[in-house]
């Protein structure tokens, strides 16, 4: 999953360097359980992608959707564009039955 971030971010060394980090600490177990992975690793890179992390109105935590909630919503003048839902760092899984992000259907940070 980092490995995408990475490619996608070729430009930026500053964020390349802390998704290498992340990823260490994923690869060594570092990471307890999810709101480990939310404050030690979504937080930061949603910092360094410029996100306002500590403005409630553009960075929700635990934003309640029609299918239910998510850890976080991405806002863009005041309306929800993104949502981050974050899952322990061993858990890659796909969905069966297709279909959305929401309830455990997939999971990665």
């Amino acid at each position: 999953m980092i490995h995408c971030w990475l490619t996608a971010l070729e430009g930026d060394n500053f964020v390349q360097e802390t998704l290498r980090l992340i990823q260490t600490h994923l690869d060594k177990g570092t990471f307890a359980n999810e709101a480990a992975i939310s404050q030690q690793a979504v937080k930061p890179v949603l910092a360094k992608l410029g996100w306002a992390i500590f403005d409630p109105e553009e960075v929700v935590h635990e934003y309640t959707t029609a299918s239910g909630r998510v850890d976080y919503a991405l806002c863009i003048r005041g309306s929800p564009r993104i949502f981050v839902e974050v899952k322990q760092a061993w858990c890659l899984c796909k969905n069966p039955r297709g279909g959305g992000l929401f309830r455990g259907d997939a999971c990665s940070i």
